[in-house]
């Protein structure tokens, strides 16, 4: 990941100090906070490519307009939301249909893709409209730019208005998490990587693949979770309260649960815009268990137009639709032994199935016999 670079790291770090002693200085008012905010992000980005910065900000600027059109509308407004919604995904759409069209000047457009749509939502189910300054530090915001957590504009709004200043003991936490968050992905995730690597092609028996399940886990929980944890500690540096990602999926007995506390900004965000559409029709276990198909799909193209991503994300919803119709969904007690099984069977297919993100699906297909083998 770009961010967990030295000379971006570094660039990080200087955003982190410069707003930990804006934000401490009372005579600094809050908008004046803001446009400095603003001017180190846009400046940062610049330093990365400026290229990504011009497609930033032509991208906010076309959403930014966009909901100054929608805000105004008396007449209409369902069609101009719709419209605006596809609009905000053409960008990435594009990106995933034109193979060559990679490179640094794309990264991050998944999750600006989010923040657009929510914007756009927020006008139109709100009724608001979009505070400028607030808007393009929302789509710049450096710790949430090229990965989750997935903020809210309402949150970041609101957040606006009264940013936090750390006190000292604050500052060593904050620090803290970052250094916890680079040690995940840079030291532990590269060791079980190398481990898994070195697996892999083998022959495989139940240890073997048992191990390299759990090793793909892990190496996608390290990596994504200390991600996240930079992004919330830099979020702190800078004034805001960045939603935290990972709740402790380990614990989650069921795959509704697991995908509310896996990546869970991204999961909720997408659940929520899906039955925000559908908030006043009655859904019964099988409308409710083909939202859950609808969900899983979407996260899964989301993530990439790849094969094997739709094979993993229609796996997910099949699950979730069983245990939705068998009203299993939300487990009671958290120490029972069935409990325990069923929080170690969520976490173990989830395993096997996210393999499809490190090998082919013969590959996959070659681990999962080897588990019944001795």
């Amino acid at each position: 990941m770009w961010f967990l670079q030295t000379d971006t790291f570094i660039g990080i770090l200087v955003i982190c100090f410069v707003m930990f002693l804006v934000n401490r200085m009372n005579a600094v008012g809050t908008t004046k906070r803001l446009v400095v905010l603003a001017l180190l992000c846009f400046a940062f980005v610049a330093w990365v490519d400026w290229r990504l910065l011009a497609l930033y900000l032509v991208y906010a600027a076309a959403v930014y307009f966009g909901c100054l059109v929608l805000g105004k509308l008396k007449r209409f407004r369902r069609i101009v939301f719709v419209i605006g919604v596809v609009a905000c995904a053409i960008p990435l759409t594009a990106v995933r249909l034109w193979p060559g069209f990679e490179g640094l000047v794309i990264i991050g457009l998944a999750f600006a893709m989010l923040r657009a749509i929510d914007a756009v939502y927020y006008v139109y189910y709100t009724e608001n409209t979009l505070k400028p300054l607030k808007f393009f530090n929302y789509m710049m915001f450096i710790p949430t730019f090229t990965a989750g957590p997935v903020f809210r504009y309402r949150d970041f709004e609101k957040q606006s208005d009264s940013l936090k200043t750390l006190s000292v003991i604050d500052v060593t936490e904050t620090f803290m998490r970052i250094v916890r968050g680079f040690f995940k992905t840079t030291v532990l995730a590269s060791i079980l990587q190398r481990v898994f690597d070195h697996f892999i092609g083998g022959e495989y028996t139940l240890p073997i693949s048992f191990m390299l399940v759990v090793c793909g886990w892990l190496i996608l929980f390290l990596n994504l979770s200390g991600y996240a944890d930079i992004a919330i500690a830099v979020g702190r540096f800078c004034g805001f309260i960045v939603p935290e990602n990972f709740k402790k999926p380990w614990k989650a007995a069921s795959f509704t649960v697991f995908w509310r506390s896996w990546h869970a900004t991204v999961s909720d965000w997408i659940r929520e815009h899906v039955y925000i559409l559908v908030h006043n029709k009655k859904l019964g276990k099988a409308g409710s268990a083909g939202i859950s198909v609808i969900v899983m799909l979407f996260i899964g193209l989301w993530h990439g137009f790849y094969l094997q991503i739709i094979i993993m994300s229609v796996n997910m919803g099949i699950l979730m639709v069983i245990e939705n119709l068998l009203g299993l969904t939300s487990p009671k007690g958290n120490s029972t032994p069935v409990t325990v099984l069923r929080c170690f069977a969520v976490n173990f297919l989830f395993g096997v199935n996210a393999l499809l993100f490190f090998v082919d699906l013969s590959e996959v297909w070659a681990i999962v016999t080897g588990l019944f083998r001795i």
